[in-house]
């Protein structure tokens, strides 16, 4: 998108990469919403940004978040989302595992909330495996060769969630006043073979007008990330799309 024309914010997430703050590894959808805010902010501090023209494009879980701060943030004239992945759907339902029990989830987190009070240590988990468990789903293989190897694997990305966390995130929900967003517009790319569609239609389909459903043929979710040609579809459609909409 820089080389489009447009002035360009990429950031880590509170908490993680090259961010600050404590715990490490921390996926809390309240600050991370709050983050987006923040960029904000800083944007409409430099000269050279039209603050009456800001837009929000968010891949993956970051999707979710900008589509769910855009209700209550006046700022962002549109809204995008890339291969959304909603991590409400991975805490409750634990997705794409093929067996979870909520409830003893929830008693643990408790329990371990209670240990860290106490002084233990953070516990984290593993939000993408160190390696692939026999008969996995294949989400679950795209998501090891993406992060877990060269392709793009990175020392400042652990793979790892604060896992008291996962309260948090069952409570999230992105789509709850998505239909606030209205009249400004919003866009939804994803990839036709992406397990993870179903996370973008539960938002287009409560979405008010104007909102937009662009697929690119083939491939999956993580197609998206890295795939020349898949990435320069999706960018046209994004010029386009931010264009006529800033």
């Amino acid at each position: 998108m820089a080389e489009k024309g447009y002035v360009t914010l990429a950031f880590d997430a509170s908490h993680q990469g090259e961010s600050g703050g404590y715990p490490r590894d921390a996926e809390n959808p309240a600050e991370r919403m709050e983050d987006i805010r923040c960029a904000i902010d800083y944007l409409t501090s430099l000269p050279i940004v039209d603050e009456d023209r800001v837009g929000l494009r968010g891949v993956c879980a970051g999707g979710s978040y900008v589509m769910a701060v855009a209700p209550t943030e006046m700022r962002a004239k549109a809204i995008a989302s890339v291969s959304l992945w909603d991590l409400r759907v991975t805490a409750r339902e634990g997705w794409p595992a093929p067996e979870y029990d909520r409830t003893s989830v929830l008693v643990e987190t408790g329990k371990q909330r209670t240990a860290e009070a106490r002084g233990l240590t953070v516990r984290r988990d593993d939000g993408i495996p160190k390696k692939v468990p026999e008969g996995a789903p294949e989400i679950i293989k795209e998501s090891y060769d993406y992060y877990r190897t060269p392709r793009a694997q990175h020392h400042t990305s652990r793979s790892v969630f604060v896992f008291t966390d996962f309260a948090r995130l069952m409570d999230f929900d992105y789509y709850a006043r998505i239909d606030d967003i209205a009249p400004r517009p919003v866009l939804f790319i994803i990839r036709t073979e992406a397990a993870t569609i179903f996370m973008s239609k539960a938002g287009f389909e409560k979405a008010a007008q104007p909102k937009e459903w662009f697929e690119i043929p083939a491939a999956t979710h993580h197609r998206l990330y890295d795939d020349e040609a898949a990435v320069g579809k999706a960018v046209a459609k994004l010029e386009e799309f931010f264009g006529r909409s800033l």
